[in-house]
């Protein structure tokens, strides 16, 4: 009976283990948030007299939580050892077994800036939006108590009307300022002419030659976005804004990192390997062994992972050192998991991706 009972809820069981994981993260960080914000204006107070301590919020993309790292893979045990040590470091109160109840950025994060957590709906459409523009509860309470800064990328807007700054990544230029030098070696020139003359059979003949010659794989590519190449630099920019405020500013950070693609070693420093697929579903048809490409998939998010960690630990080192941020409230949590999962997804509902995709920071 147990077994029918499971056969027949099968399709509704990663609705029934994350209904409540949302929740359970919000009762606990959201009255808090609530406290910082001010109080309504019905109350007989003169708010220009009141000095609200600041508010630093950055949501970290695919940022997996601490106990969903596959501790057996290389690397993965330092990654945990460390992100405890991050945070116990400066006194965060790290919840390990969060999880979110959704995979997709679209819906996690507005969901969550609006303590959303009834929200049962799948799919890549933007939650709490008006034109594209997320519109957020709690930024429009931290605007109300100081001026509000976003940091973002061009994937998903905030910037809502009560911004103050805003300050967007050009997240598709791989000329930008922020973006690290991507260099013009054998198969950056491969890709290049690929991309330049993508309707002459010359060339493609010509490039396939090279490409056998060179020992490149044409049908990966470059990435679209290069959200990741400009972290380092970008961050520093973010880090510095935030310290120069003096605590007169709230701030609002979306942030790609540990995101694919995997480029950062543990020093920030861009390497080549960009050509990794995105997700293993994407090597999935084309009969790649999912176990080993998991595994050198987690290998290279955590030398990403330890690139963020450096930073964080920079920033909030900082941060514990000036006064005008003795008192300040910082939230720092994912949206989803890494979603390095096997793509099992279409056989089978797995402990192994149901954590990949959605355990959380």
């Amino acid at each position: 009976g147990l077994a029918a009972l499971f056969w027949l809820l099968r399709g509704q069981l990663p609705k029934i283990l994350f209904v409540g994981a949302l929740a359970l993260l919000l009762s606990t960080v959201a009255p808090y948030l609530q406290s910082r914000l001010p109080a309504p204006a019905m109350e007989t107070r003169a708010a220009e007299d009141v000095e609200t301590a600041p508010v630093i919020y950055i949501v970290l993309d695919e940022m997996i939580g601490a106990e969903g790292i596959p501790r057996d893979i290389e690397g993965g045990e330092v990654a945990y050892q460390e992100l405890r040590r991050l945070f116990d470091k400066h006194g965060f109160r790290l919840f390990g077994n969060a999880f979110s109840r959704h995979s997709l950025t679209v819906r996690s994060v507005p969901n969550t800036l609006n303590f959303d957590t009834d929200d049962n709906s799948w799919g890549m459409i933007l939650r709490h939006s008006s034109n594209d523009v997320v519109q957020s509860v709690l930024l429009e309470g931290l605007a109300q108590a100081k001026p509000l800064v976003v940091y973002q990328t061009r994937h998903i807007n905030f910037c809502a009307s009560a911004a103050t700054r805003c300050e967007t990544l050009q997240s598709f230029d791989a000329e930008s300022e922020w973006v690290a030098q991507l260099g013009l070696g054998a198969r950056e020139t491969v890709v290049t002419l690929q991309e330049a003359l993508p309707g002459s059979l010359v060339a493609r003949a010509n490039i396939a030659v090279m490409a056998a010659v060179l020992g490149l794989d044409l049908e990966r590519s470059v990435p679209e976005y290069f959200d990741v190449h400009a972290f380092p630099a970008w961050f520093d920019h973010f880090a510095d804004d935030v310290v120069a405020s003096g605590g007169k500013a709230n701030y609002f950070a979306h942030l790609l990192s540990p995101h694919a693609p995997y480029i950062l070693d543990a020093s920030c420093a861009p390497q080549p390997g960009w050509e990794l697929p995105y997700h293993l579903g994407e090597v999935h048809a084309a009969g790649v062994e999912l176990d080993g490409a998991r595994d050198r998939h987690y290998r290279a998010y955590f030398r990403q992972m330890h690139c963020l960690f450096s930073k964080l630990d920079g920033l909030l080192t900082r941060l514990g050192d000036d006064p005008a941020f003795s008192d300040a409230t910082i939230v720092l949590h994912g949206d989803h998991g890494s979603r390095i999962s096997g793509a099992r997804f279409a056989e089978a509902v797995t402990e192994r991706d149901l954590i990949d995709n959605h355990a959380a920071l």
